[in-house]
């Protein structure tokens, strides 16, 4: 190889570097763009430890989870890394799903059944809800739950309404059946009549009953079923069945999935289980990057400069 045409190889080879360096040369830093809001949402480069003493709450349908914003929020499991960390070392435990009634299209809207004056007033506890949303299914896949307005009373392609109620929270039914169904979700911000002790008890705690119950709402809003109603469930496992059943069991039973009532830790905390994760990509799509090709990766391409230097 001539001068001209080896410094013209090498000169490819250093930009090749800068590229896979820099994550696949986009303009997020290999990121896509959730990440960046996340981070910047919930302080995910200098996340919060989530503290002990979650409320416990029991009984009914209200045994649902999610993960909120500020001490909750920032929980690291939220971060990119986390997620892909979890995947790699997970274990073959996984979830419950309805095939049949799983979204076509990952864009789906979601409106609040509230009055213009409860709306406004209502206003932190949406944000809790939205956030813990895009920080667990929305950050672990392709999903977007978009809109998260009042409720204008027409029909659209797909459609999540939201009522707000002091009882159990709840939903009627799992994934496209609950397409533009009145209340198709029920969810509580008073906790009067619902688990009053535990989601009453301190500020910290209203918002992680609030964002930890959404998220496991929202599962079932992807045609998540109750992880205890698979038929493998151990015997260990006392909580019965509960709702509409799966069709699709993916995986070995998942203790510490978020749709689990017999998870020691009350809706896991708000986090999606690594489980969780595969399961929600396996219907939805993983929201990251493809690799980059071996020949671009970072070693192979300082290999082959050192290699034009020699």
């Amino acid at each position: 190889m001539d001068r001209r045409k080896r410094w013209r190889a090498l000169a490819s080879l250093v930009a090749a570097a800068a590229v896979v360096g820099c994550g696949g040369g986009d303009d997020n830093g290999g990121e896509p763009e959730v990440w960046n809001i996340m981070k910047e949402a919930h302080g995910l480069d200098d996340p919060v430890p989530n503290p002990n003493g979650a409320p416990s709450p029991s009984g009914g349908q209200a045994r649902h989870s999610a993960s909120a914003p500020g001490a909750v929020g920032a929980d690291t499991s939220a971060s990119a890394p986390a997620i892909r960390a979890r995947l790699a070392d997970r274990e073959v435990n996984e979830a419950f799903v309805l095939s049949r009634v799983t979204w076509t299209d990952p864009d789906i809207e979601v409106c609040w059944e509230m009055d213009g004056s409860t709306f406004a007033a209502t206003e932190r506890q949406r944000t809790l809800v939205s956030s813990a949303i895009a920080s667990t299914w929305e950050a672990a896949s392709k999903v977007r739950f978009k809109g998260w307005d009042m409720c204008d009373g027409t029909r659209r392609p797909q459609r999540i309404h939201i009522a707000v109620a002091d009882e159990n929270p709840h939903v009627k039914d799992l994934g496209r059946r609950l397409n533009n169904r009145p209340a198709g979700m029920v969810l509580n911000f008073t906790f009067n009549h619902f688990s009053s002790s535990q989601c009453q008890s301190t500020p910290q705690n209203y918002d992680r009953c609030v964002a930890w119950i959404a998220v496991h709402e929202f599962g079932h809003v992807l045609g998540f079923a109750h992880e205890q109603n698979r038929t493998d469930t151990p015997a260990s496992c006392t909580e019965p069945k509960q709702g509409t059943q799966g069709d699709t069991p993916v995986g070995n039973w998942d203790i510490e999935s978020v749709m689990n009532y017999c998870n020691p830790r009350w809706n896991n905390e708000g986090r999606l289980s690594g489980t969780d994760i595969e399961a929600v990509q396996r219907f939805y799509g993983s929201p990251y990057p493809p690799p980059p090709p071996p020949s671009l990766e970072l070693g192979h391409v300082v290999a082959q400069i050192v290699t034009m230097l020699d």
